[in-house]
């Protein structure tokens, strides 16, 4: 019973504790394929276009608007 009790309490405190120091999380997937018919390299991004957004907006473009169906 006490050994119940001691995991029920840690799992509470790493629950709070990873809510109050939590992090933005931000993935992008990126390829690289070669085209030997053509010799071109092609390289294929996607990224979230709010992350790209705020990174543009730091950089003092605070007009550019990329998501239309933001207000």
């Amino acid at each position: 019973m006490m050994l119940y009790n001691i995991k029920t309490i840690i799992i509470i405190i790493l629950f709070f504790y990873c809510g109050l120091f939590s992090h933005p999380f931000h993935a992008t997937i990126t390829s690289f394929d070669c085209n030997k018919d053509s010799k071109n390299i092609e390289v294929t991004i996607k990224i979230f276009t709010n992350d790209l957004e705020k990174v543009l907006r730091a950089g003092k473009k605070d007009d550019l608007i990329i998501d239309s169906k933001k207000s």
